[in-house]
């Protein structure tokens, strides 16, 4: 909202979680590449669609969520890509935006893996229930993220 030069804050929340996964950063890598992989992210139930680039490489998708007992379906497309080491995935929904990053980094002979979501309110009601959504969300965050690593294979 603008009104005389000011601009009202969006209301966002974000978390940050790292795990150990025993597979390679080359394993973790190609795996972000399957659309599936992100149903292990919280947030993300279901995997509608997706997209690729001419080289393969997945562009974007389209899922479902369940956040705090309110259905979404929301569309995540690629905002920065830097292989093998972090991609980051713009999300939008009728409610809710933000953005999941993850990042690999070795560690030893496996990964090292940071996970980063940002939920942002996309109007004045999802304004109200962000911290309704943002306590769903982080409360079972850390140990997602830790499944999310275990999930890897080598």
């Amino acid at each position: 909202m603008q009104r005389d030069g000011y601009v009202a804050p969006v209301p966002s929340q974000s978390f940050r979680h790292t795990a150990r996964s025993d597979a390679s950063p080359a394993t973790v890598w190609a795996a972000l590449d399957d659309e599936t992989t992100w149903t292990r992210i919280p947030g993300v139930d279901r995997i509608v669609a997706a997209s690729r680039g001419p080289d393969g490489t997945l562009t974007g998708f389209t899922f479902q969520a369940s956040v705090g007992g309110q259905a979404y379906t929301g569309k995540a497309t690629l905002g920065e890509r830097v292989e093998p080491e972090r991609v980051l995935w713009l999300i939008s929904s009728p409610d809710l935006g933000g953005s999941v990053g993850v990042t690999l980094s070795p560690d030893g002979a496996g990964t090292s893996i940071t996970v980063d979501l940002t939920v942002r309110a996309e109007g004045f009601l999802a304004s109200m229930l962000l911290p309704l959504v943002a306590s769903a969300l982080g409360r079972g965050f850390p140990e997602a993220v830790e499944e999310f690593a275990a999930s890897f294979v080598s």
